[in-house]
């Protein structure tokens, strides 16, 4: 990762990768191509806040970190917004917004645009 030793010279060559650096890569070209194929606008089908536990969406053991981007979640649902910008504008991890609104769709909640 740059900027290193060897960073734009000629003795930037592959045997100065490191097998850890190549994974770490490997693991975020992944994580782009996961959000590339499954973002899309959700489309809410309910007006202020849903009842979560009704739909078996809400659980006690979470974190308040994970309550606070559920309650900043359900409100950033627009109509508007991808999955990813929803992510970025709560500060939450991609994975933990999708596979949330996912659960809302699987519910009724949202559909799919």
């Amino acid at each position: 990762r740059a900027p290193y030793q060897y960073y734009h010279s000629s003795a930037d060559t592959p045997d100065k990768m490191s097998e850890d650096s190549l994974e770490d890569t490997f693991v975020l070209l992944i994580e782009i191509i996961n959000v590339f194929e499954n973002n899309y606008v959700p489309i809410r089908n309910y007006d202020g806040t849903p009842f979560l536990s009704k739909y078996q969406l809400w659980n006690d053991d979470w974190s308040n970190k994970e309550v606070n981007a559920v309650e900043k979640l359900i409100f950033n649902i627009d109509n508007r917004q991808d999955v990813f910008s929803i992510a970025e504008r709560i500060n939450a991890p991609f994975s933990f917004v999708f596979d949330f609104i996912e659960k809302m769709r699987s519910s009724g909640l949202v559909n799919k645009e």
